[in-house]
């Protein structure tokens, strides 16, 4: 289109620039985790600053900045923005339990290119009133100049407009105001510049776009569509895990199981639509409907990368909001709670091999006889009598031959680590812990921890009542908990972990192990079956501790393992 730069033409054009939060954290204060997830851990409370980092690019001039929000507490609410030291204004607000939208205008000159720290003031607004508020986004409206060497997005305004863009090179212009139907438009070009006139409508975008740098999909593969096999026993998980699994489906099979591996990526193409993600894999369970479900590898709470970390996500999961904690994993809604569902949480195929070579030299447990360890932390009044809950596991399975290592009744806690660490050397086929704790670290005081389980060098099975023991998707490249550390390391450790992936009171946990251990008292069960049994007893409770421990608790090992 010849003409163009005889007439006027503009050089921005509106933008907006968005940070969200995805982040996953705790805070006893902010129970129950009664609203959407995903927000800044960063929350906003009376007398605090909160600094965030927000990339703004090719900055003209800014307008206006727009933080998103969820007001937890009800009452008044006060929130003070400073963009790069220059302060904006002060909105007020009253009411909790809702979504708030709270817009400042930007002083001429706070805006910068680049890199922009937005501070979040939160003042004392009244004597005595409570303030949180969780901070879902931050936009910044702002004119953004028109200059680029890949893609420039301009967005036009309410009538037709000339506008001008610098660029690096050769360019396509693209009309992609409706973009089920993106079209290239003419334009003019000089000296580095190119113009096109901009029509309304749609969504008012036009692309720039460098030659060379068009949308083009990383590979194009030919994909079959089916359905999954039909089995009893269906392991599930990415491709490179199949090899290295098919040894425990052939002894599996062996017992008299159909035993199937299907690759995630069939199903989610199949049932999701090509979408990565648990819902496929739970609609492949529906249809296929086996007795047991084994999903292969750890992954990730941001499998969609929002922290720029790159984790591999490998198998997913559903993310659950729970009493105590906003995202929790659960893959017991993979089964319905009718189908026994197990996870080895792997992080590679090396890794896999280890812990079913583990899993295959598992002794089955005799019909009596048991030998049990229970551990127990050191008492602790505002969570729990950690060794009278222990007393009274023991108490309700007398069949069971029960030892006791209780912190407050050892000289130390080497004594305890010791210990425990004898039982699951061989001195006990099962070990019960009892007391604080997470994925990483048992006890108070350290009992156990990642670097003290590589002592371990048998094969024991291990019930974890503590908070987050069970706990696989962190979002960090090979992760290895207690229970993962423990099932791959070659020395030996566990064969199977069961636990919970939230926050947790004792006396509800050691309740749910009571039940999962009277379940495995029956002749040729397996401890996947067990653990389904008392995921339904605790779904029939009518209580928010116990309906979080229906869902939460998972067996990180072989659901089919006989106990």
């Amino acid at each position: 289109m010849q003409g163009l730069f005889s007439q006027p033409a503009a050089t921005t054009s509106s933008a907006t620039a968005t940070t969200e939060f995805h982040d996953v954290y705790f805070d006893w204060t902010l129970r129950p985790y009664n609203y959407p997830p995903w927000f800044s851990a960063q929350y906003l409370t009376e007398g605090s600053t909160q600094s965030f980092n927000v990339d703004v690019p090719d900055v003209a001039s800014g307008s206006q900045v727009v933080v998103t929000l969820w007001s937890v507490t009800d009452g008044a609410h006060a929130l003070q923005l400073v963009v790069n030291g220059q302060a904006a204004g002060q909105r007020t607000w009253t009411g909790g339990n809702q979504l708030v939208k709270v817009k400042f205008a930007l002083p001429a000159g706070a805006l910068v290119s680049g890199e922009n720290i937005v501070q979040l003031v939160t003042p004392n607004f009244a004597s005595g009133v409570s303030q949180t508020a969780l901070v879902h986004s931050i936009a910044v409206k702002y004119a953004q100049t028109l200059a680029g060497s890949n893609v420039v997005s301009v967005a036009t305004s309410g009538k037709p407009q000339v506008y001008e863009v610098s660029v690096a090179g050769a360019v396509w212009v693209v009309d992609a105001r409706m973009p089920d139907r993106a079209a290239l438009v003419p334009f003019d070009a000089q000296n580095g510049k190119v113009r096109f006139l901009g029509q309304p409508g749609g969504t008012g975008s036009y692309l720039v776009v460098a030659v060379g740098s068009e949308l083009a999909p990383l590979a194009v593969n030919a994909v079959t569509l089916k359905p999954v096999a039909a089995a009893q026993y269906l392991a599930v998980g990415p491709a490179q895990f199949s090899a290295n699994v098919q040894p425990l489906l052939d002894a599996h099979a062996a017992a008299g199981l159909k035993t199937a591996f299907a690759d995630q990526e069939q199903l989610f193409d199949y049932y999701g639509f090509g979408r990565y993600g648990p819902a496929a894999i739970h609609a492949a369970v529906q249809a296929a409907k086996p007795q047991y479900l084994l999903l292969l590898g750890r992954t990730t709470y941001d499998y969609r990368n929002y922290s720029g970390a790159n984790v591999e996500p490998l198998c997913p999961t559903f993310l659950i909001s729970t009493s105590f904690w906003a995202q929790a994993t659960s893959d017991a809604l993979f089964g319905d709670l009718k189908v026994a569902v197990g996870r080895l949480p792997m992080n590679d195929a090396a890794e896999l091999s280890v812990a079913v070579s583990r899993i295959l030299a598992h002794a089955a447990l005799p019909d009596s006889g048991w030998r049990a360890q229970v551990v127990a932390d050191t008492k602790d009044l505002s969570a729990g009598d950690f060794a009278a809950e222990g007393d009274g596991l023991a108490a309700a399975l007398p069949e069971i031959a029960w030892t006791k290592n209780y912190v407050d009744a050892a000289a130390n806690l080497a004594d305890v680590t010791a210990a425990m660490t004898n039982a699951a050397n061989g001195a006990a086929d099962v070990v019960v812990y009892i007391g604080h704790g997470n994925a990483a670290r048992l006890g108070k005081d350290t009992i156990l921890d990642v670097n003290a389980v590589q002592a371990w060098t048998g094969n024991v099975v291990l019930l974890q009542s503590t908070c987050t023991g069970n706990w696989v998707a962190k979002d960090e490249a090979a992760y290895h908990s207690i229970a993962i550390q423990a099932l791959t390391q070659p020395q030996g450790g566990i064969a199977a972990s069961i636990g919970t992936s939230t926050y947790m009171q004792s006396a509800p946990a050691v309740a749910f192990m009571q039940q999962v251990l009277q379940a495995a008292e029956t002749s040729g069960t397996t401890w996947g079956a067990a653990l389904l049994k008392a995921q339904q007893w605790a779904a029939q409770q009518h209580n928010a501790w116990y309906a979080d421990l229906s869902k939460t608790e998972s067996i990180l090992g072989d659901p089919a393992m006989k106990r």
